[in-house]
């Protein structure tokens, strides 16, 4: 199918000099802009967005499923059985896989799984040319779609159950990184993140009293330096107590001006879907 669609691309854009939109060379007599014209100036400029929403399940539970096999605790076709039915009557196999070293945590062997998979996936997408021209980029910022995503997809090797929500963008499954901040950003800058140059986007959630000294402020502006410094390419902070997102959940109307970072934008707490608030609750609340 690619090779189809590449074989009907159109041609190139012009070089720097070809004619511009708004220009007169750009228009047919009637003053309308020629659309052929402004397609191929478009091509040049063209790309093609691929989210990732699976992205940290993955690398989660590629991990959970290499221990198991090495240990000889499942086989392939236990293991395909047990999902199809949603962990039904093996309680004790879905724990285990919970329990499994989790992306996040600054692990050199989960991390370096993480990275050998997201290389695998973001080479990929590089190596073809969409059908109108540019380039395909890779990317992993979710925005609100990850609870949506997620109702679609069944259950996974790392204890997930089918329905629940996906990762939020580049970062580790909520509440899953329980390292400390640092460690989190460790995990998540040994990927590959430079080809995702549709923006890999990570969240984090920090406790208000944090931001309420000067010390915390600087603490947390090395931090995000240092994210960056290391690779980072965007990431979001959200600084709400655990308790006051826990209270707006069941009192939605003491907190109609709470405002959160979701997958890649801030949006009013109560305007999220009942899966969305759930997740966000349970970002860990870091301090540093």
């Amino acid at each position: 199918m690619t090779s189809t669609l590449n074989s009907v691309r159109v041609k190139q854009a012009q070089p720097p000099g070809s004619p511009v939109a708004g220009s007169s060379a750009a228009e047919n007599e009637a003053g309308v802009p020629d659309v052929t014209v402004l397609y191929r100036l478009g091509e040049h400029f063209a790309a093609g967005y691929f989210e990732l929403p699976g992205a940290s399940p993955m690398r989660r539970w590629s991990r959970a499923v290499r221990r198991r096999f090495e240990q000889r605790i499942l086989s392939g076709d236990a293991l395909l059985t047990t999902l199809a039915r949603d962990f039904d009557g093996d309680e004790p196999l879905r724990q285990r896989l919970c329990h499994c070293p989790r992306f996040g945590n600054d692990i050199a062997e989960v991390d370096a799984l993480a990275a050998e998979l997201a290389c695998f996936v973001f080479s990929g997408f590089r190596r073809y040319v969409p059908w109108r021209g540019g380039r395909f980029l890779p990317s992993c910022i979710m925005f609100t779609t990850y609870a949506d995503e997620g109702a679609r997809v069944g259950a996974t090797p790392d204890g997930r159950r089918a329905g629940e929500p996906l990762a939020d963008s580049i970062g580790p499954v909520a509440g899953r990184d329980t390292h400390g901040p640092t460690a989190m950003i460790n995990s998540v800058t040994r990927l590959p993140l430079q080809l995702a140059t549709g923006t890999p986007v990570l969240n984090v959630r920090f406790g208000q009293a944090l931001l309420k000294s000067s010390e915390g402020q600087k603490a947390i502006r090395d931090l995000i330096s240092t994210y960056f410094d290391r690779g980072g390419m965007r990431i979001q902070v959200t600084a709400v107590d655990r308790e006051v997102l826990a209270d707006a959940l069941v009192h939605p109307e003491r907190h109609g001006d709470l405002i959160v970072r979701a997958g890649g934008f801030s949006a009013y707490y109560n305007s999220l879907s009942p899966a969305l608030k759930q997740s966000i609750l349970e970002r860990t609340e870091h301090s540093v």
